[in-house]
């Protein structure tokens, strides 16, 4: 019998936050890689220092990972590819992420 742990479910997300979330997996699955912070805010037409917080609360939230202080990249967690794709091992995710150079 399979059980499910609460404890690891991803909190929903705003329509806003869907959409990066998204951006930021997609990127990964046609093979860019991560994503630059100052891109991302371009894509979504924000300023890089204002759509940052968005970013970090993502990253607390468990969607993303922040990496680099003079130029911030985004990129999804494994646990975000595997709530995006439920049929996603844990160790396939991370070799997808891996692959990806993240």
């Amino acid at each position: 019998m399979a059980t499910t742990d609460k404890s690891k479910a991803l909190p929903s997300l705003t329509r806003l936050q869907a959409q990066i979330v998204s951006h930021v997996i997609n990127s990964i699955a046609f093979g860019e890689g991560e994503e630059l912070v100052e891109n991302l805010a371009d894509e979504f037409h924000r300023q890089p220092a204002r759509f940052l917080p968005t970013l970090r609360k993502l990253a607390d939230m468990g969607y993303l990972q922040l990496s680099g202080e003079t130029y911030p990249r985004v990129s999804p967690t494994a646990r975000a590819l595997r709530n995006w794709n439920p049929s996603l091992s844990e160790g396939e995710a991370r070799k997808i992420l891996r692959k990806a150079g993240v």
